[in-house]
C-alpha cells in the first residue's frame, strides 16, 4: 500500500508535469511519427532488458563464489560503459560544454525533482507520515541500491522497503514506457528514467532518440 501511494504520487507527478511541458512547448519535442515496426522493435528491446534483469535475479540466488566480487565487477563494467559513451559523444562532435551546460537537460532535471518532491509531500499527507519522510522517499529517483539502504537505517524496514520498491518500479516502468514515448515525448521518457538514465536505461534512450539525448 505504501509503495503504491508513493509510486503513483512521484512517478505520476513526473509524468503529468513532463507531458504538460512538452505539450506547451512542442518545438522541444520530437514530432517524428513512430511506425508500428520500429515501436515493436523497441518493445522487444525493453522486454529483452527486463528478461535479462529477471535472469540476473535468479542467477544471483545461486551460491556461486564469484558473487563475492559482484560489486567490483559492476563498477568495472559501469566505468567501461561510461568510457565508451565518452568516446561516442566525442566522435559525434558533442563537447563537454554541451554536456555540462545543457539547458534542456537542466530544465528536465528541475521539473523531475520539483514534481517528485510535490508527489512525496502528497504521499506523506495520505500516509500520515512527516513531510520530511515523504520528501526523502521521493528522493531516490530510481537509485534503489542506495535509497533503500539509507531509508532503512533512518526510518526502519517498512519505509526502507517502500523506498526500495518505489525506485525499482520507476526503473522497470521507465523501461516499459520508453518505446511508446521516446519518439513523440523524448524528454518525458528521459525524465521518467530518473537516475537510471545514467546507466540501466541509457542504451534504450539512445536507441530510441539517438546520441543527442545522451548529454
Amino acid at each position: 500500500f505504501y509503495t503504491g501511494i508513493i509510486f503513483l504520487c512521484t512517478f505520476g507527478g513526473n509524468f503529468i508535469f513532463l507531458i504538460l511541458i512538452e505539450r506547451c512547448f512542442p518545438s522541444q519535442a520530437s514530432s517524428t511519427v513512430q511506425t508500428y515496426e520500429s515501436r515493436f522493435k523497441m518493445i522487444l528491446e525493453s522486454l529483452r532488458v527486463c528478461i535479462a534483469l529477471a535472469l540476473g535475479f535468479v542467477v544471483g540466488l545461486l551460491p556461486l563464489f564469484i558473487w563475492q566480487y559482484s560489486e567490483d565487477i559492476t563498477k568495472v563494467v559501469l566505468v567501461f560503459l561510461l568510457l565508451l559513451i565518452g568516446i561516442q559523444l566525442r566522435s559525434n562532435n558533442i563537447s563537454l560544454k554541451q554536456i555540462l551546460l545543457n539547458k534542456v537537460g537542466i530544465v528536465t532535471t528541475i521539473i523531475v525533482v520539483i514534481s517528485a518532491f510535490l508527489g512525496g509531500i502528497i504521499a506523506a499527507l495520505i500516509l500520515g507520515q512527516p513531510i520530511h519522510v515523504g520528501l526523502a522517499m521521493s528522493s531516490g529517483f530510481g537509485w534503489y541500491s542506495l535509497s533503500g539502504i539509507l531509508m532503512t537505517e533512518a526510518h526502519g524496514p517498512i519505509i526502507g522497503s517502500t523506498t526500495f520498491l518505489n525506485d525499482i518500479l520507476r526503473e522497470l516502468s521507465a523501461i516499459i514506457l520508453i518505446p511508446t514515448l521516446i519518439k513523440r515525448y523524448k524528454f518525458t521518457a528521459l525524465g521518467l528514467c530518473g537516475a537510471t538514465s545514467m546507466d540501466f536505461t541509457l542504451p534504450m534512450l539512445q536507441k530510441g532518440a539517438g546520441v543527442t539525448i545522451v548529454p
